[in-house]
């Protein structure tokens, strides 16, 4: 059987998707100084990334692994992200400056025009 070619040196899905979580945080860090990663302990509190300061603001990035596209079927997983990130900070005394969504696929037609959407209302909003 041949694996995909995303797999080709992680070996599966669940390697890839680490290996991209660490990728993001090393690319964040190519701008950003002292970018540290969360371990899932059980949750991560919606932070895969960030910079600042835990008991201020912070920066936050945010993997989802979604291959070999991104629809919107997936939209209720971001937007459960950001709400998770958001009450963790409130709950742990750290306020977000901003989250940065980073997946490895482009997004089709309507995933697009509903993150365009959503993304503005969150900024609104927040």
């Amino acid at each position: 059987m041949r694996r995909p070619a995303s797999f080709a040196r992680t070996g599966s899905a669940d390697g890839a998707r680490a290996d991209f979580e660490k990728m993001l945080a090393q690319l964040a860090s190519a701008t950003n100084p002292n970018v540290r990663m969360i371990a899932a302990n059980p949750g991560d509190w919606g932070i895969d990334a960030f910079a600042g300061d835990l008991g201020g603001a912070i920066t936050v990035w945010q993997s989802k692994y979604f291959m070999p596209k991104t629809t919107t079927s997936q939209s209720q997983q971001i937007r459960e992200s950001l709400a998770n990130g958001l009450k963790a900070a409130a709950a742990n005394g750290h306020t977000i400056t901003l989250w940065i969504l980073c997946i490895p696929s482009s997004m089709d037609g309507p995933a697009a025009q509903w993150w365009d959407g959503w993304k503005k209302r969150q900024e609104k909003a927040h």
